[in-house]
């Protein structure tokens, strides 16, 4: 937004009562909003099905890879919990094991 068109509006905001300066400016908001959804974008920059589809796929692939990993990392820690419970000493039965 323009310097000047800023000043505008937060001189509106200080001065005036009432909601019409706010109504104002949610109007310029929208109404720009709708001409850059509609003059912003060109053809050529619109994604396409192809490329949703392209970039849906790849990340699946990666989520599946990321659970694939996180899995053999849990494996691993619990085949290590289980080998420091196996070469543990067990406590003996009748004895104070404090």
């Amino acid at each position: 937004m323009p310097e000047n068109d800023k000043n505008e509006l937060l001189i509106a905001a200080a001065v005036e009562r009432g909601e019409r300066w706010r109504k104002h400016l949610v109007q310029r908001f929208r109404h720009k909003g709708l001409q850059q959804t509609s003059d912003g974008l060109a053809e050529s920059q619109r994604r396409k099905v192809g490329h949703l589809l392209a970039a849906a796929h790849a990340r699946a692939k990666e989520r599946a890879r990321l659970l694939n990993e996180q899995r053999i990392a849990e494996a691993a820690k619990r085949r290590a919990e289980d080998k420091l419970d196996a070469d543990s000493p067990r406590p003996r039965p009748g004895r104070d094991n404090f």
